[in-house]
């Protein structure tokens, strides 16, 4: 006869948007779980809250506590059915509750052992192995759920920078250590980046994220590379007015996207941070990512590129430069050294007069090469690490200011190299870049 009965300690549910979840509570400090992810009913969700409030002083229900609970309610009392035959709720073992803590005796280290063989057969075989996905974000939202939406782009265009392939794998991962959706969609994310004296509000309250997968790894052509990124512009910038960030790769992917966003927003605004320029080292047009703005500025009506964090101190590498100063393009870049960049950052209201030089209804991409950070900030993972550069409070400071001035539609985070490295740290920076730019596209885009 059962005594007492739970909810499984790994079982955890939330709402996301308007819809309901069930989830694996200790999902960040596995790398398999007890409890998918997947979506539930709004009166399965409810009975979970029902069981969960009334359990919460000892932990645990009588069968007769839960007949109780649920003596009108039918409907409840098949969810608690199903809920005992999915595995969600078990038979509480000994001292879980005050009743049986006496008995909780401490096995023999061979009546401990039988036990985990036990377990590891009933359930540990059983587990469940997560999608890799940002913040174990459910994978079956769409666009008209989401606030935001990020789409990994895993291409590289040269053998220096084939490691970035990796790049949108690597940073789900790093995501995936720092907690669920779930918890930052209910709480949001502490965060000191923006702190001036108050307390800072947190990032990404409210917000659903939406994680749009990767985008291009089996394009067999630079063709249907343009084609796969202009479709997932249309539908998700565009008609479905949802705010994106893409994942690279390296940075030759922003000339696509930039491109397929030039066919619905002809007065689009460029704002680019970068150790390089990647306009004056060649004189051609090319998918390159040494290339993307010469690309842009030649085979688009791109009207204007601001370029900042530039750093090149001597490069006999001028093939472009003569061509593009003495064309009609040059007038349309604006760009900025290192050190004009640091001193932009260091007085705000400089870098906000820059900002408001463009008309406020010009809607905005934002690209962030990482090599604009120092190689120390990234670990050296990126493609091509360039010395010294921006701090990541430098990054984050420009970044805020830049979303909060200007309509930013669609950014990139490109040049993520995972196989590089100086250390084996990692750049757990990353991620709060990646959710602050989530939470001012969501604050700029649609009311929570």
């Amino acid at each position: 006869m059962l005594s007492s009965l739970r909810l499984i300690p790994s079982l955890a549910f939330a709402r996301l948007g308007p819809h309901c979840y069930v989830y694996d509570a200790r999902a960040q400090e596995r790398c398999v779980l007890v409890v998918p992810t997947q979506r539930i009913s709004s009166p399965l969700f409810e009975t979970l809250e029902q069981l969960a409030a009334s359990a919460s002083a000892k932990g645990t229900l009588t069968p007769d506590e839960i007949a109780a609970l649920f003596a009108d309610e039918p409907e409840r009392q098949a969810h608690v059915e199903r809920l005992w035959a999915a595995g969600y709720l078990e038979q509480a073992p000994p001292g879980t509750s005050s009743a049986d803590a006496d008995a909780n005796a401490d096995p023999d280290p061979d009546t401990r052992l039988r036990a985990q063989v036990d377990d590891f057969a009933d359930a540990g075989l059983g587990y469940s192995l997560p999608p890799r996905s940002l913040f174990h974000v459910p994978t079956d939202l769409d666009d008209s759920d989401a606030h935001v939406v990020v789409v990994g782009v895993p291409v590289a265009s040269r053998p220096v920078s084939s490691g970035t392939v990796l790049g949108p794998g690597y940073l789900r991962q790093l995501t995936m250590r720092m907690g669920t959706w779930f918890d930052a969609h209910r709480r949001g994310f502490y965060s000191e980046i923006a702190c001036n004296g108050s307390l800072p509000e947190p990032l990404a309250r409210g917000v659903v994220l939406e994680d749009g997968g990767d985008v291009g790894a089996d394009a067999r052509t630079v063709r249907a590379l343009f084609e796969e990124l202009r479709t997932v512009v249309d539908r998700t910038v565009i008609e479905a007015e949802r705010p994106t960030v893409f994942i690279g790769g390296d940075h030759a992917i922003t000339f696509p996207i930039v491109h397929a966003l030039l066919h619905h927003h002809p007065d689009l605004c460029l704002i680019h941070f970068d150790a390089h320029h990647d306009a004056l080292y060649d004189d051609r047009i090319a998918f390159d990512h040494a290339l993307p703005i010469r690309g842009l500025l030649a085979h688009s009506n791109l009207q204007s590129v601001y370029s900042f964090g530039l750093r090149a101190g001597l490069d006999p590498n001028a093939r472009g430069y003569d061509d593009l100063a003495g064309s009609g393009l040059a007038p349309r870049l604006h760009p900025y050294s290192l050190a004009e960049t640091k001193r932009l950052i260091a007085t705000p209201e400089r870098l906000q007069a820059l900002l408001r030089s463009i008309p406020a209804e010009r809607p905005v991409y934002l690209s962030i090469d990482l090599d604009v950070l120092s190689t120390e900030a990234m670990r050296g993972r990126v493609s091509t690490p360039a010395g010294t550069g921006l701090e990541w409070h430098e990054l984050y400071d420009a970044v805020r200011i830049i979303m909060e001035e200007r309509r930013v539609i669609a950014a990139d985070i490109v040049e993520l190299c995972p196989s590089n490295g100086t250390t084996r740290e990692e750049p757990l920076e990353l991620p709060a870049l990646l959710v602050l730019m989530i939470d001012r596209l969501a604050r700029a885009s649609a009311p929570r």
